[in-house]
């Protein structure tokens, strides 16, 4: 197996900075109304249907109205718990289309804050499979462990061990091994079918990952809402 390509991508995750983001409980953005119908064409039910991997919906979804918790500040990649991805502001929307994110399809929404509906986006793109890819034998992980730094809730970290983690062959092994340690990816190898050109994508075990492109115009364009805490890389052989 020959080395073909090397790319550096970063964990993309939703901040939680208060001084970001408002001081919120727990969630900073809401159904409009009560009693949100949840049919099978409600966008909670087609986020999961895409985040699944199956298919894009054939029909227009059933999205509904959002408003913005009263303390929540606005920021451009908005938390959703409804579609397990931000909403996008339309600024950060009109970045994106200067970034090769993959298939993916975009749906409008409209959000309330203070009293004004703001156009913002939710971009459905799929988990890549894993199986297709992944070089196992050719990851490195790191294996962590829950350490206590008070008694509030949410008063915990995860400090990094040393410690040989096993080879994972397959995910299920990953799977197993991660029911009682926390472990964190550092190298994806994978192989040559692999789109390493992209600048954002999604396996099912190790979340969101963006090119360093993606967080460069970002930062230039002072996007908000999204933390570029972990470094990894990934290799890609043929």
């Amino acid at each position: 197996m020959r080395f073909k390509k090397k790319k550096i991508f970063y964990r993309a995750d939703t901040t939680t900075n208060d001084k970001i983001v408002g001081k919120i409980s727990p969630y900073n953005i809401n159904y409009l109304k009560e009693g949100y119908p949840y049919d099978k064409s409600n966008l909670f039910k087609v986020a999961r249907w895409i985040y699944k991997g199956l298919t894009y919906p054939d029909f227009k979804p059933t999205i509904g109205e959002f408003k913005l918790s009263r303390k929540a500040k606005t920021i451009d990649f908005i938390n959703c718990i409804y579609t397990l991805v931000p909403f996008i502001s339309k600024k950060a929307f009109g970045c994106l289309k200067e970034l090769n994110i993959g298939d993916h399809r975009v749906y409008p929404v409209r959000i309330y804050i203070k009293g004004k509906p703001t156009l913002y986006y939710f971009v459905g793109t799929f988990r890549l499979k894993q199986f297709d890819y992944i070089i196992w034998d050719k990851c490195s992980f790191s294996e962590y462990e829950k350490e206590s730094i008070g008694d509030e809730i949410g008063s915990t970290q995860y400090r990094k061990i040393d410690t040989e983690v096993p080879i994972f062959k397959s995910i299920d092994d990953y799977y197993i091994y991660g029911y009682t340690h926390i472990l964190g990816v550092d190298r994806i190898a994978v192989n040559g079918t692999f789109p390493i050109d992209l600048d954002f994508f999604k396996f099912n075990f190790s979340g969101t990952f963006v090119s360093e492109r993606f967080v460069e115009i970002a930062k230039a364009n002072g996007l908000t809402g999204l933390d570029f805490n972990k470094k990894i890389e990934v290799v890609q052989y043929e």
